[in-house]
C-alpha cells in the first residue's frame, strides 16, 4: 500500500502555484504522456550477458548448421541434432490472452498496453464487437515511435468454413422444414427467433455464393432452396464450393492469406474492420476468417510479449467461442478484464478466472479491473465519499475543503474586504490550517492586471486541488480495497494457494493524456494513476523471467545435450576405426554413408570449439547469479516464477 498523499494547507498551496497563478490548476504531473510513459529504461534482466548468450548460441547453431546442411536427411542421428538446434533459435514470445465479457474495454485496454492511438476505433465508437482472435506481434521494420503497421488475415481452413456453413443450414432447415404455429394457429415468440435465424441464414447464403451478383449461383442457390425435401448435404456442399471464389473476390491467396502492406494505424483499423468486427449493417465477412496479426514496433511486444485480442466470452455466436477457446488453452498467461463496478456481482468473470487458474495456476493469471474512474461522474457519490471516508488524508481534506468554501462565501460577498489608504487598497484575508486569519496578499485595484490572481481565483483553485487530490486517493483506495478482496477470494482455487495478480486500471483515462480523447477538465488521474504503465511494467517482468530461464535452459542443458549427440555420432568414427582420419578421406560403414561419415568428421574437428562456448556460458550464467538486474529483483519481489514452467503450447492453424 501506498503511503497517504501530504495535503497542502492554503497557504502552502498559494506559495507552490503562485508563480502560475495565470494558468489554471493541473496536478503536478506530466500532462503529455510520451511513448515513453511508464516505461524502464535499460531494465531488461541481465540484459549484456543475454546478448552474450544468444551470441554464442547463434554462432553454435550457425556452425552446426553449416556441416549439417551436407547431411542426408534420412541419417537419423544427424536429424535429432538438428531439431536440437532449432529449438535453441526458435525461442518463441510469451503469449498473453486478453479475454472478458463484451463491452468490458478489452480492445481499448490493449491499445492502452501498446501506447497506440488509433489501432482500434470500434470499441471506443461503440460501432461493434471483436469477431476473431486479433494476435499483436513486433516486428523490427517499425520504430516503437512510428505510426505504422502491417497486418496478415487468414481465412478459415476448408474443414471449418464447411463445419460452420453446417450450423447456418441448421438453422435454416429448423425454421423450413418443422412447424412455425403454435396450437392457436399464431406464430410464436420461440418460432418468431427461429424465422430471425433462418432469414439470417438465407443472407448469408445469398452473400457467400455472391448470389445478387451472379445469376447462376443465384439459381442454383434457389433450386436447392426450394426443393420439397431439402437435403443438408447437398446445400452444404453447394455453398461451400463457393469458398475458394469468394476468397478470391477479397483478395485471398492461395494459402488463403491477405497481407496488408504498412500504413498508418487509421488506415489499417480501417481496413482490418471488415474482417475482425461485426456490425448488423453489413456482410459478415469475419465469418470467414481464422485469424489476424498485427505487426507493429511496440517496444512493449519487443520485450519478446505477445498479445490476443480475443472475441467477448459469453458470446452466443459458437464460431467466435471455437476461436476464443483455443487461444485461451494455449495462452501462457491470461489477462481477464472486468469493470469495477460489476466485479463483485460478476458470475462469468468468476467462472472465467476459475478456469484460467485451473488451465495456468494463480500466478499466471491477472485480473485487470477497468473504468476504475467511472463512479466520479455521479456528484451525489462523490459528495458522499468527501462526507464519509473515515482514511486518511480525508479528514483533513474535509477540513480543509470547508474552511475554504466558507471563507470563499464571505469573500464574494466582500465581507472580508478592509478598505484602507486613499488609493482603494485592500488587505485580503482567509486562514491557515490553524482557522487563523492570514493575510493572503495586498493590492491596489487600481494597479491589478488581468494576469493578476484574485483571492477568489487562489479559492476556486485552491477547492479544485483538494477535490482532484480526494478524486484519485479514493480510486487508488477502492482499487486497493478490490485488489485485496479479488486476491483472497480466488487464493483458494490455486493448488498452492497462491495469489492472482490484481491491477486497476482506465484505459480511457490513458488515451486521454495521450490525445486520442478529449480530456475532462479535472486532471483527477496522472498517467501513472490510470494503472497502465504498472501493468505494462508487470509483463515486461515475465517476459525477462522468461528471457532468463530459456538462456539457463540453453546454457545449462541444451547446449551440453547437443555436444553429448555430437560425442554419439562421433563415435561412430571411433567404432569405424577412422578416430583420427582426415575430413575427405573417411570411408563408408555398413550403417552409414560416406556423406555421414564426412558430416561427423567435421562434427568431431568443431566439437572443442563447442565445449568452451559452453564453459564461456556457465561463467556468464554464474557472474549473472551474483549481479541480478533491477527487473529480476522486481520480479521475485512479485512472486519468483522459478518453477513456473511455460505452458506446453501445441502448433495449431498456423499461428
Amino acid at each position: 500500500m501506498e503511503p497517504t498523499p501530504e495535503i497542502l494547507a492554503f497557504e502552502a498551496f498559494i506559495a507552490q502555484q503562485r508563480p502560475n497563478v495565470s494558468q489554471p490548476y493541473q496536478l503536478q504531473d506530466d500532462r503529455v504522456c510520451s511513448g515513453t510513459a511508464g516505461r524502464v529504461s535499460d531494465q531488461k534482466l541481465s540484459d549484456p550477458d543475454r546478448k552474450a548468450i544468444d551470441r554464442i548460441l547463434g554462432r553454435i547453431a550457425s556452425s552446426l548448421r553449416d556441416i549439417l546442411g551436407h547431411s542426408n536427411s534420412d541419417d537419423e542421428k544427424l536429424s535429432v541434432i538438428q531439431y536440437a538446434i532449432d529449438s535453441i533459435t526458435n525461442d518463441r514470445p510469451i503469449s498473453i490472452s486478453v479475454i472478458g465479457s463484451q463491452g468490458r474495454g478489452k480492445s481499448l485496454l490493449v491499445n492502452a498496453l501498446l501506447h497506440r492511438k488509433t489501432l482500434r476505433n470500434t470499441s471506443l465508437s461503440g460501432r461493434g464487437c471483436t469477431s476473431c482472435p486479433i494476435k499483436y506481434e513486433h516486428t523490427p521494420l517499425f520504430g516503437d515511435d512510428q505510426d505504422l503497421y502491417s497486418a496478415q488475415v487468414q481465412s478459415k481452413p476448408f474443414g471449418k468454413m464447411k463445419s460452420l456453413i453446417g450450423t447456418f443450414v441448421d438453422k435454416w432447415l429448423r425454421y423450413h422444414c418443422s412447424t412455425i404455429q403454435g396450437s392457436d394457429g399464431q406464430v410464436t415468440e420461440g418460432r418468431e427467433e427461429l424465422r430471425e435465424d433462418a432469414r439470417a441464414a438465407e443472407r448469408f447464403f445469398r452473400w457467400f455464393c455472391n448470389a445478387d451478383n451472379d445469376p447462376t449461383a443465384e439459381s442454383g442457390l434457389q433450386e436447392l432452396l426450394s426443393q420439397a425435401k431439402p437435403a443438408k448435404s447437398e446445400i452444404v456442399g453447394y455453398v461451400v464450393s463457393k469458398f475458394f471464389e469468394l476468397k478470391q473476390r477479397h483478395g485471398f491467396d492461395e494459402r488463403g492469406s491477405k497481407t496488408l502492406p504498412a500504413q498508418s494505424g487509421r488506415e489499417v483499423a480501417s481496413q482490418l474492420d471488415p474482417y475482425i468486427t461485426h456490425e448488423n449493417d453489413r456482410p459478415d465477412l469475419w465469418l470467414i476468417v481464422d485469424w489476424v496479426v498485427v505487426y507493429t514496433g511496440s517496444e512493449l511486444l519487443g520485450r519478446r510479449i505477445s498479445i490476443f485480442d480475443l472475441p467477448g466470452l459469453g458470446d452466443i455466436n459458437q464460431a467466435r467461442t471455437l476461436s476464443t477457446n483455443w487461444v485461451r488453452r494455449t495462452a501462457d498467461y491470461e489477462i481477464i478484464v472486468d469493470v469495477s463496478d460489476r466485479i463483485l456481482d460478476d458470475i462469468a468473470v468468476e467462472l472465467q478466472l476459475k478456469q484460467s487458474i485451473k488451465t495456468r495456476g494463480a500466478k499466471r493469471t491477472i485480473l485487470v479491473l477497468t473504468k476504475i474512474d467511472d463512479f466520479l461522474a455521479d456528484t451525489y457519490s462523490f459528495e458522499n465519499i468527501i462526507r464519509t471516508e473515515t482514511a486518511a488524508p480525508f479528514p483533513t481534506i474535509r477540513e480543509y475543503r470547508a474552511h475554504a468554501k466558507k471563507d470563499l462565501e464571505q469573500l464574494e460577498s466582500r465581507n472580508l474586504y478592509l478598505p484602507i489608504g486613499q488609493h482603494n487598497l485592500h488587505r485580503l484575508v482567509t486562514r491557515n490550517e490553524h482557522n487563523q486569519p492570514i493575510k493572503l496578499e495586498e493590492r491596489d485595484d487600481d494597479d491589478t492586471t488581468p494576469a493578476e490572481s484574485t483571492a477568489e481565483e487562489d479559492l476556486d483553485r485552491y477547492i479544485e486541488y483538494l477535490e482532484c487530490k480526494a478524486k484519485s486517493i479514493y480510486i487508488r483506495l477502492r482499487a486497493e480495497r478490490l485488489q485485496s478482496e479479488m486476491i483472497q477470494k480466488y487464493r483458494q482455487w490455486d493448488a498452492n494457494r497462491e495469489a492472482i495478480h490484481v491491477f486497476s486500471v482506465s484505459s480511457m483515462k490513458y488515451l486521454e493524456w495521450m490525445g486520442e480523447l478529449p480530456a475532462h477538465k479535472e486532471p483527477v488521474l496522472s498517467p501513472a494513476e490510470c494503472g497502465i504503465p504498472a501493468l505494462r511494467e508487470f509483463l515486461r517482468t515475465r517476459s525477462a523471467l522468461s528471457i532468463s530461464d530459456e538462456c539457463k535452459k540453453h546454457a545449462s542443458r541444451t547446449a551440453p545435450h547437443i555436444l553429448k549427440m555430437i560425442d554419439g555420432v562421433v563415435s561412430d568414427l571411433e567404432e569405424a576405426g577412422y578416430g583420427q582420419s582426415p575430413l575427405l578421406s573417411v570411408p563408408p560403414t555398413q550403417a552409414v554413408s560416406a556423406e555421414g561419415m564426412a558430416v561427423r568428421a567435421r562434427l568431431r574437428d568443431i566439437r572443442p570449439a563447442i565445449a568452451a562456448d559452453i564453459e564461456t556460458m556457465k561463467a556468464i550464467l554464474q557472474k549473472s547469479e551474483r549481479n541480478d538486474g533491477p527487473v529480476a529483483k522486481r520480479a521475485r519481489l512479485q512472486g519468483s516464477e522459478e518453477n513456473d514452467g511455460p505452458v506446453v503450447k501445441k502448433e495449431e492453424d498456423g499461428w
